[in-house]
């Protein structure tokens, strides 16, 4: 960490993070790969990926987060919810958004950021509007649902 204020030191991290989006995004490619045995972009994969759940799991972790004893960071849809869990479960979900807004820190802004809104079973009142409100969700309901479960 470079000496100096604190600004200057996140400027610093902030860079060394976006540094290494190139070399992550082609590991969890090779990964994703892997597990699903497809050849395809990383938004296809982590769809894909997402996907892979059996119909007893999603029911469960979505069960799970339905009785989790502390209260969600954001206001968290009903129906957003269970039309996710026809999808994937929410650990599942979460990392693909996670994923998503990760790559989203390198882009060179010739293109618009991914919305990772439909991956979060958030209210529509709730729904990040940036990048870095979206990052925030994510992570928010990653340490809710995720890392405190």
């Amino acid at each position: 960490m470079p000496h100096g204020d604190a600004g200057a030191q996140r400027a610093w991290l902030k860079r060394r993070i976006v540094d290494g989006v190139p070399a992550l995004s082609a590991f969890l490619v090779w990964e994703l790969e892997e597990l699903t045995g497809r050849h395809a972009p990383l938004n296809a994969l982590l769809a894909r990926w997402t996907a892979m759940p059996s119909r007893s799991q999603r029911l469960r972790e979505w069960v799970k987060l339905a009785l989790h004893p502390n209260r969600a960071p954001l206001p968290v849809s009903l129906r957003r919810a269970l039309a996710l869990a026809r999808r994937s479960t929410p650990r599942a979900l979460l990392y693909a958004a996670g994923a998503l807004a990760y790559v989203d820190l390198a882009r060179d802004g010739s293109r618009a950021p991914t919305d990772v809104r439909p991956l979060l079973p958030l209210a529509d009142r709730a729904a990040p509007r940036t990048p870095a409100a979206a990052r925030a969700a994510v992570t928010a309901l990653w340490r809710w649902c995720v890392r405190n479960n």
